[in-house]
């Protein structure tokens, strides 16, 4: 019991005292442990803490600069941090930008655009200029993510530059829809640009007229002064005609010697032929070129929308049907299309023209078509062959199948001379099958894997059967189709897109390969890659042999290249005559290659590389 006068201790003695308090003591000696060891224990958390933040910003940083262009961390615009690609893109130290509006990196013209899109970052990728200490300009691409920075909300903004990809790909879309030597606007553009007049024309209920124009010289000037004088000539041609058309008319090169004008928002077919009268005006004045006074004449073919045509293509061959009765009245004309006239095929043959100058004791081209056609009977037409090699190691990939006609009289006659002759005569048919007949068996002859290429006239393509006869001249010569090569022209797939789909599908159904030839003149287009079979694309020699002058040529030649091996397609380099042009092209890609440096043609398929050439590879 308790007593009040002698106390607890008393009343239950000393021991019983300490044996109640003894428990209480412990258990607050344990607790002071515990906060003091907790204490300690939190402090070298938060220095741990501290050195994985650190090392997790450096390995972020790390990985920042692998994967992106460029990595900021703001908030708000007002910069926190960024990765050394972002420092080397501007030019500057991170610590420049610290603490400063990022929306002072843009073009003055979108500066406050990027702060807005800095401060409230939406959900798609945008695109701004930034500017770097050399007052450079880099195009970049950024998209953002809200994060978390040393605890705190922030937005990390990561970059691309893509300067050097947009500048490519407009060089790329100039290469694809522009005439390198007029600097006119080729086929593939030219067309585009019709059937969008055509759309137009049709919502504001005008009429619209479609000139061709066909130079009736060029083939005489080229051979008479040179192929280099006769661009100079067409350069003139088309300034000419830019200078007497609208702002709003649109002019372009169809093809070699052709040209095409769009002339919008015409009130009457007077108009047109208003045009085309300036146009053979303008062209009774001579050409002055390096110092030679050259006059030439122009054939005019008129067609009108809605007229003659609703179509763009349907209206194109209605301006050329106009251009062939021109020409058939001797050139130097104009005609507007008659749909009476185009009904009847005599009405629009056209004769043979063709402006060729020959050699001393030809006196015209229809003598030479009588020569021709007894050429094969008599054996003056033979069959060179040039070597082709790989680009690696110069090794032998196979040859070029050339035909070749030596005149009884005139000696050796140029291709470029007597092939038109062929087609326009009906000639090349035969002419052709010999070719491809003699190269069949002398590729079956000389065995290995080469590869024998042969030159295709559109006028065989349009044979339905000449897949058949393909498929038959390979087995009676026992040559695997996947030796031969053949190759075609642009100018057949622009003409006769379908037909040319057709006729090209059927040979590559029998497995030979497919090769389209001078790519890059002028008139390329990536539809044809995507629409037609095609397993090589061969670069025109007129731009090899610039390469080492042109620093164009070069990057055409480049694009091209880049352009084949993104489609998975070979590339064969025609024209190699130097080792500076061959070195180039290896250090390119290019996989094949031909020209007099390595191999000039002949008939007996004899390779007899220069050892020196070796030691470039």
């Amino acid at each position: 019991m308790f007593c009040a006068e002698t106390g607890p201790c008393e009343a239950f003695g000393r021991r019983e005292v300490v044996a109640m308090i003894e428990p209480v003591l412990i258990l607050v000696c344990g607790c002071l442990a515990c906060w003091g060891l907790w204490r300690a224990q939190a402090a070298a958390h938060r220095a741990v803490l501290a050195r994985l933040q650190a090392d997790h910003w450096q390995w972020s940083q790390s990985m920042a600069d692998a994967m992106f262009d460029a990595v900021l961390i703001h908030r708000q615009g007002e910069v926190l941090a960024m990765n050394r690609a972002l420092q080397h893109l501007l030019g500057c130290a991170a610590s420049d930008w610290v603490g400063r509006n990022f929306s002072s990196a843009a073009v003055s013209t979108q500066a406050t655009a990027l702060r807005a899109e800095l401060t409230a970052p939406g959900p798609v990728l945008v695109e701004f200029t930034l500017i770097d200490v050399n007052e450079a300009e880099h195009l970049v691409e950024m998209r953002s993510q809200v994060m978390l920075h040393e605890g705190r909300p922030a937005t990390i903004t990561a970059m691309r530059d893509v300067t050097a990809a947009r500048a490519a790909a407009a060089q790329m879309h100039k290469l694809l829809n522009q005439d390198r030597l007029t600097g006119l606007a080729n086929r593939v553009l030219f067309m585009q640009r019709l059937a969008a007049a055509l759309e137009t024309a049709e919502a504001d209920r005008t009429k619209i007229a479609l000139l061709c124009l066909d130079i009736d010289q060029l083939k005489a000037v080229n051979l008479q002064l040179g192929r280099a004088r006769g661009d100079v000539l067409l350069r003139q041609l088309a300034e000419r005609l830019t200078a007497l058309v609208r702002g709003c008319d649109a002019v372009g090169r169809l093809s070699g010697d052709k040209f095409g004008i769009i002339q919008n928002r015409v009130n009457a077919v007077g108009q047109a032929m208003n045009l085309a009268a300036r146009l053979e005006a303008s062209l009774a004045r001579p050409f002055l070129v390096d110092g030679q006074m050259v006059k030439i004449s122009l054939s005019v073919g008129v067609a009108l929308y809605p007229d003659h045509a609703a179509a763009a293509e349907d209206l194109m061959q209605a301006c050329n049907r106009a251009l062939k009765q021109a020409a058939a009245s001797g050139g130097g004309c104009s005609r507007l299309f008659d749909p009476v006239s185009a009904r009847d095929p005599l009405q629009i043959m056209v004769p043979f023209t063709a402006p060729f100058v020959l050699r001393p004791g030809l006196s015209e081209p229809q003598r030479l078509t009588q020569d021709l056609r007894g050429a094969l009977a008599r054996g003056e037409v033979s069959v060179e062959y040039q070597p082709v090699f790989r680009a690696g190691d110069l090794s032998l990939a196979g040859f070029e199948a050339l035909a070749r006609w030596h005149h009884e009289h005139e000696g050796w006659i140029a291709p470029s001379v007597f092939i038109p002759l062929a087609e326009q005569a009906g000639l090349i048919e035969e002419i052709g099958s010999f070719v491809l007949a003699q190269a069949c068996k002398r590729a079956a002859a000389h065995g290995g894997d080469v590869v024998m290429a042969v030159n295709i006239s559109p006028v065989q393509l349009r044979n339905q059967n000449f897949a058949k006869q393909v498929a038959s001249l390979l087995q009676r010569a026992g040559l695997p189709p996947a030796r031969l090569e053949l190759e075609v022209t642009e100018t057949f797939l622009i003409e006769q897109e379908d037909v040319a789909r057709n006729a090209l599908a059927a040979l590559r159904d029998i497995g030979v390969g497919l090769a389209l030839d001078d790519f890059g003149t002028g008139y390329s287009s990536l539809s044809y890659l995507c629409d037609f079979p095609f397993s090589r694309l061969k670069i025109d020699k007129r731009f090899v042999q610039a390469a080492g002058r042109d620093e164009s040529a070069k990057t055409i030649i480049c694009a091209i290249v880049s352009l084949a091996k993104n489609l998975c397609l070979q590339v064969t380099a025609e024209g190699v005559e130097t080792p500076g042009q061959l070195q180039f092209l290896q250090a390119q890609g290019c996989q094949l290659l031909q020209g007099f440096l390595l191999g000039r043609p002949s008939k007996h398929m004899r390779v007899a590389l220069d050892p020196s050439l070796l030691a470039l590879t």
